[in-house]
């Protein structure tokens, strides 16, 4: 089964590089899933994405 979903981007290379992240996030279990758009709605959540050096710190421990 399958949807059809609308990506809009700020110009041609923020649309491919969402895309391409949805696709990779298609791909992942209904379970991780749920998991990873549960933390996007927290906003200290975000703030570890958005900012180097705290993303840097969480990929550092999640390897």
């Amino acid at each position: 089964m399958a949807k059809v979903i609308t990506v809009q981007g700020h110009n041609g290379t923020d649309l491919d590089l969402r895309f391409r992240a949805l696709e990779k996030l298609n791909e992942l279990p209904s379970e991780v899933l749920e998991k990873l758009s549960k933390l996007s709605e927290s906003e200290k959540a975000q703030s570890y994405f958005k900012n180097p050096v705290l993303y840097g710190t969480l990929k550092a421990f999640l390897k």
